[in-house]
């Protein structure tokens, strides 16, 4: 019941962290001049960090000790 706990509370700050990082993000990445290939990158970037932080939760729920 402790491991379920500890990985709830994982989730929600991961979570947490996520919801504070990805407005920074986007910020950035909209205020910023890029041209080119490096353009593309920079706009698929919050989609790659949301799938970070996805597959992160679902790691920490699926690991087994």
């Amino acid at each position: 019941m402790d491991d379920m706990i500890s990985k709830i509370v994982t989730g929600v700050i991961a979570l947490v962290v996520f919801a504070i990082v990805l407005p920074i993000a986007v910020d950035a990445i909209d205020n910023a001049t890029f041209t080119g290939s490096l353009e593309t990158i920079t706009d698929v970037l919050p989609v790659v960090l949301a799938l970070g932080v996805l597959i992160a939760i679902v790691y920490a729920f699926v690991k087994k000790n």
